[in-house]
């Protein structure tokens, strides 16, 4: 089951230039190379998201789906389809999915376009979240009929990333931008990024890939 999940980019990196100066060994009073050692530290931060599945800095996210989950399968979505419309109220299968990125702190709002191609709110009594888990999950109580002319036709606004970065995660993503300043290739961040120590400090926030999204 195809999915996009949009993040909207932080206003903010975990780390700081002169946390990078200091790795560095470089004077917080030599300026010049500044704005390149913020690449570096938002490269390196996303590097390492996507490795481990994971939003570091909290911020809003949209997962943008076709159908409500994946054991919709087409040949029941063609029997129940008409007036251009797909009609999943009487599905009993396996009403959820999991958020295609960790931490998820909120599901913000579930909207979706029905039979007459209407944006709608699903009513909060109607699914129901865990945030605890990562991978998180929303559970659909009710599954409402999607219009099926368009595409994507439910959007999930969520609010992702930690409100405070695990220091562990802070020392790697240091690490991995004092790397790419000192050997400025891409071969070598590859082979940085799987040597056992730096493997060790990040592992254990890494959670599973998702295969459209992992149901």
């Amino acid at each position: 089951m195809a999915y996009s999940l949009v993040i909207t980019p932080p206003g903010s990196e975990p780390v700081t230039v002169t946390q990078l100066h200091n790795e560095l060994r470089i004077p917080t009073s030599f300026t010049q190379e500044d704005a390149q050692l913020q690449a570096y530290i938002t490269s390196a931060r996303m590097a390492l998201e996507t490795s481990m599945h994971r939003q570091f800095v909290q911020t809003s996210a949209i997962l943008y789906l076709d159908k409500w989950y994946r054991h919709q399968e087409t040949w029941f979505q063609d029997a129940m389809m008409y007036n251009g419309s797909y009609d999943y109220g009487n599905f009993h299968g396996q009403r959820n999915i999991r958020i295609p990125t960790s931490p998820c702190q909120s599901v913000n709002s579930v909207q979706y376009y029905d039979s007459s191609n209407t944006l709608q709110t699903l009513a909060t009594t109607q699914y129901y979240c865990n945030t605890y888990l990562q991978p998180g999950t929303i559970h659909w109580i009710t599954t409402p009929g999607l219009y099926l002319n368009r595409s994507p036709r439910i959007l999930i606004n969520l609010t992702v990333g930690y409100s405070t970065v695990p220091q562990d995660i802070c020392s790697g993503i240091l690490q991995l931008a004092q790397m790419l300043y000192n050997n400025r290739s891409s071969e070598t961040t590859d082979k940085f990024m799987r040597l056992s120590a730096f493997q060790g400090l990040i592992n254990r926030y890494r959670t599973m890939e998702l295969d459209n999204y992992g149901l």
